[in-house]
């Protein structure tokens, strides 16, 4: 039921973008170009306003806050100059985003997929990552803010030698957030895993209300339109600098 009803809401993210408004996106590898037919802003954004209101296209979603709202965009001087000053690199700070778990831009997309887990009564949050993935840390964040319980599968994504991949960094977090995390050998793929359809039914057979949330390469309706303001921050601090800007993000 929570697999069929998280392969539903991603089949709505393609009506959402072919409806008319004020995104048009096309998307390059990982990159995200947007047209945006308001002005753009000639004042660099330097960080969270007081009363900050979501985009225009995601009014009609209820958002569950997890973010202080609009983040710095950093010159990286040192770095331009180390590249002779022919481009002028700018870095968006999403790991400034917030004060749960370090942060990071994956939050925005769950600031959106958390009121559909509370309303649908569900009791654990169940995702699936790489060993050291930023996504599954603040789904295991989340989960333990509004007092839900966690089940991450962690599979062998990436390469890797170090003795204690698997016992440090994020996944570490992820365990002191109290999340029960399962290590699974098998690759990456894009479809969805086996492993994850699994620990969806260990968590009804124990008598949870498992809510899926898909791994970050594959997205919701919901969290597509939520990641989008980032970038379309990014292309109006590009509009207003010369055609040397490239602004970096960890959004894109």
């Amino acid at each position: 039921m929570a697999l069929e009803k998280a392969r539903k809401l991603e089949g709505r993210l393609e009506d959402i973008a072919a409806k008319p408004g004020a995104l048009d996106i096309v998307t390059i590898g990982r990159a995200i170009h947007w047209r945006d037919p308001e002005p753009a802003r000639t004042a660099l954004d330097r960080g969270p306003r007081p009363n900050h209101r979501p985009p225009r296209m995601l009014e009609k979603f209820e958002r569950y806050p997890l973010t202080f709202g609009p983040t710095p965009i950093e010159k990286l001087k040192r770095l331009s100059a180390h590249l002779g000053d022919k481009v002028e690199l700018y870095a968006k700070r999403e790991d400034c985003n917030s004060g749960l778990a370090f942060g990071g831009n994956k939050l925005r997309k769950l600031e959106y997929i958390i009121p559909d887990a509370i309303a649908s009564n569900a009791d654990t949050l169940v995702s699936i990552g790489g060993v050291q993935s930023n996504h599954t840390r603040q789904v295991a964040a989340v989960a333990a803010k509004i007092g839900m319980k966690c089940r991450l599968v962690q599979e062998a994504w990436v390469p890797h030698e170090d003795a204690v991949y698997d016992r440090v960094g994020n996944i570490m977090l992820s365990r002191i957030m109290g999340a029960d995390v399962r290590l699974v050998e098998d690759g990456f793929d894009i479809g969805i895993r086996k492993s994850w359809e699994e620990a969806l039914k260990e968590v009804e057979a124990e008598g949870g209300r498992p809510y899926a949330i898909p791994p970050a390469p594959r997205c919701t309706s919901m969290a597509g339109s939520a990641m989008s303001a980032s970038p379309r921050r990014c292309a109006r601090r590009s509009a207003s600098s010369d055609s040397r800007s490239t602004i970096s993000s960890s959004a894109l």
